[in-house]
């Protein structure tokens, strides 16, 4: 093939029906886990869960334990509250992943 020779119009819809079929499946194999990959990132988010609990009973804790002592416990506070939200979104996500991985096994994949 001469590459001084611009491309011509057959040339051109087979590269750009190759590049959207290339790009199809890239979208739908992020769209589409295997069983694996799920139970993997289940796994991965069930831990997070309960590396979350421990932390988040630590930090109420450590709250007590200033209010108690009579120190300041507002930032702790604070804290406590970005670790309840984020706490939130692991379970959030281990909950997803598990209805996910249900309707994986629903549809006999």
């Amino acid at each position: 093939m001469n590459r001084n020779k611009p491309l011509g119009f057959w040339e051109i819809v087979s590269w750009l029906v190759l590049l959207a079929l290339i790009g199809f499946l890239i979208a739908w194999q992020e769209a589409h886990m295997d069983r694996e990959m799920i139970m993997g990132h289940l796994a991965l988010a069930e831990q997070h869960v309960k590396d979350g609990a421990v932390i988040v009973e630590r930090q109420r804790g450590l709250i007590a334990e200033l209010w108690r002592d009579g120190h300041e416990t507002l930032r702790a506070a604070e804290l406590l509250a970005t670790l309840v939200e984020t706490q939130r979104a692991h379970i959030a996500d281990r909950d997803r992943l598990q209805r996910e991985l249900a309707a994986y096994d629903a549809q006999g994949q």
